[in-house]
């Protein structure tokens, strides 16, 4: 019975919230954080070519010598053989969030354009959404009460 009375407050809050959640700042959220991981990811790139071009030189002045260790050699091969392949998969990263960021730019610019167009809320507008918000923390409330309640039964 309890789980029931909690899975329809749930319900009334989400569907409140719903209402309520500003899609033009969750859009910049996500554009924001989308922006961090590519910056991110380009560091990365970016030290990974530095480090393979490090390996590759280092390759060469080895094979250069005639003392060179077969064995230490293999390894720096080796190496840079793994180093290559994360090369990759971080320049495949990179392009995929590159993607993400400009479908995300995109639809934060066409919201912008929309709510540009519809024009500013009016005062109207702004109390329904007040009044949304005082329901919503009324009604988170009564569920912290209730669920206090149910957890002393």
């Amino acid at each position: 019975m309890f789980e029931r009375v909690k899975m329809v407050f749930r319900a009334m809050i989400n569907a409140l919230l719903g209402k309520v959640e500003n899609p033009q700042s969750m859009l910049e959220h996500v554009y924001q954080e989308l922006q961090s991981k590519l910056i991110a990811t380009r560091k990365e790139y970016a030290q990974a070519i530095a480090t393979e071009m490090q390996l590759k030189h280092q390759l060469e002045s080895l094979e250069k010598k005639e003392t060179a260790d077969a064995q230490a050699v293999l390894d720096l091969k080796e190496q840079l053989t793994q180093l290559q392949a994360r090369v990759l998969q971080l320049w495949i990263k990179l392009d995929n969030l590159e993607t993400e960021v400009q479908k995300a730019y995109t639809k934060k610019q066409l919201l912008i354009v929309r709510n540009m167009a519809m024009g500013p809320l009016t005062v109207h507008d702004e109390v329904k959404r007040d009044r949304m918000f005082a329901t919503i923390l009324f009604i988170a409330g009564i569920f912290f009460v209730f669920n206090l309640w149910a957890s002393l039964i």
